[in-house]
């Protein structure tokens, strides 16, 4: 059984924390980190005046590229074809169709919240 965990990216510090705990609230979702405190993310219209749109929620995909490094929603991947060929990839809600693109590997290369390094 793989591991269910998030992390959350906060909107104006413009970071990534650990999610310790998640409570379900009417219109929005509230997340705990370790030494973080809370963040909100709303799902239904009309409730911004009762829980800011601080976070993005982004859960792990159980799966690791070839570094080790854990693959969550939100990453964007370096996939290498059997081919030879790399493209880059973004893991949403979906996941990432690794048949689709006949891939031997991964390497997360950054997310979708922050400008690629070397760009």
């Amino acid at each position: 059984m793989r591991d269910i965990r998030f992390r959350a990216w906060d909107i104006p510090g413009k970071f990534y924390f650990p999610v310790d705990t998640i409570e379900f609230l009417a219109g929005g979702i509230k997340a705990n980190g370790p030494s973080y405190g809370e963040g909100w993310a709303t799902v239904n219209k009309g409730f911004e005046d009762y829980c800011d749109i601080t976070i993005v929620l982004e859960q792990f995909t159980g799966l690791k590229d070839k570094n080790g490094v854990e693959i969550y929603e939100g990453d964007l991947v370096m996939a290498t074809s059997i081919y030879g060929w790399t493209t880059p990839r973004s893991v949403n809600e979906f996941g990432l169709n690794i048949r689709s693109i006949s891939a031997k590997s991964f390497e997360v290369i950054g997310n979708i919240h922050e400008e690629l390094k070397g760009e």
